[in-house]
């Protein structure tokens, strides 16, 4: 009498090992799932989890911070819009903080407080900062590429 093959259903998140993406297998499936079995995967997938992850992340972020803050990231967003991936942190973004607190009561900061502000989105973990080559001009920027779905972000807040 044939046996009937083993059945499960599993849900799991799509790992990364070096260049790869792999699915980990749970320990209590290694005596059923021994190197050299055969068996047969049928994918579906559930949710695309690192887009939703990081637009949670920050959607849970926002609204604690200062109104000088979400200003800071609404113009670091916009800056990386135009610069496809990545935000020149000054002149650029800082020109566009300027533009859109000056209409605030309480009005824009200066150049030095708003790297105190870029480093507490560092230390928040919204955007990692390096320093790259300037582009048509002399010495080095530094720029801001954010952690997050940045295109989903501003489309909650601007409308083209």
């Amino acid at each position: 009498m044939a046996q009937k093959p083993k059945s499960y259903v599993l849900t799991k998140k799509i790992a990364k090992h070096g260049h790869q993406a792999i699915i980990v297998i749970p320990k209590f499936l290694q005596q059923d799932l021994k190197p050299q079995t055969v068996v047969e995967i049928k994918l579906t997938v559930v949710k695309e989890a690192i887009k939703e992850l990081q637009l949670s992340e920050i959607e849970k972020i926002f609204p604690t911070l200062s109104r000088h803050l979400k200003i800071t990231i609404l113009a670091l967003c916009v800056n990386t819009k135009v610069n496809g991936g990545y935000a020149i942190t000054y002149p650029d973004a800082y020109k566009n903080y300027v533009f859109n607190a000056k209409n605030e009561h309480f009005g824009a900061v200066g150049e030095r407080q708003f790297r105190v502000y870029l480093d507490t989105l560092e230390m928040l973990g919204c955007f990692d900062f390096q320093w790259r080559s300037a582009p048509n001009r002399r010495g080095r920027v530094r720029i801001a590429i954010p952690k997050f779905d940045y295109i989903s972000f501003l489309s909650r807040f601007i409308t083209e």
